[in-house]
């Protein structure tokens, strides 16, 4: 709604939850259209965009972390609790995945207005669509899926080159 028009980017997402503290860890770097490097490590993020040599550093607000922890912890009963479900259907995403589609609506304000999943046969999301609370949206679909894959801590690290600008908000 911002600009009008479609932004896609292609990357990888790694994805650890802490069950013991209640957080988690993800990692997403892009690779198309641009290099970009998002990190979330306990309640600390990271932005950098190495073509530009900036890096963008600052703690997680629990609003912004609602949204992933929604897919850190599918239970029903939790869902149940601060959220309203609409089941929509049965549909196939690419025409290949089949899934069950759901809307989900805060009960409270938070930084989305509506959250819009499709899941697999194992329960899994495999793609999401946020609608925030002024109208634009961010659609996510997940491709070459590696369920309960190792993954190692290094992912979860960015080398910031010496002359870096480092913003903190």
């Amino acid at each position: 709604v911002q600009f009008g028009g479609t932004y896609t980017k292609e990357g990888t997402l790694n994805f650890l939850t802490q069950s013991q503290k209640d957080e988690y860890w993800l990692a997403i770097d892009s690779v198309k259209p641009t290099s970009e490097n998002f990190l979330i490590v306990k309640n600390e993020y990271l932005i950098y965009s190495p073509n530009l040599k900036i890096a963008y550093t600052g703690k997680t607000t629990d609003s912004q972390k609602n949204i992933l922890m929604i897919f850190s912890n599918l239970s029903k009963k939790n869902l149940k609790a601060d959220y309203l479900i609409k089941y929509i259907g049965q549909e196939k995403v690419n025409n290949e995945i089949f899934t069950w589609k759901l809307e989900i609506t805060p009960k409270q304000v938070k930084i989305f207005k509506t959250l819009e999943l499709w899941i697999d046969k194992d329960g899994m999301a495999i793609q999401s669509k946020a609608t925030e609370n002024n109208g634009d949206w961010t659609n996510v679909m997940m491709s070459n899926i590696q369920k309960n894959a190792v993954i190692h801590a290094k992912v979860f690290t960015i080398k910031l080159p010496k002359d870096t600008k480092i913003i903190k908000n």
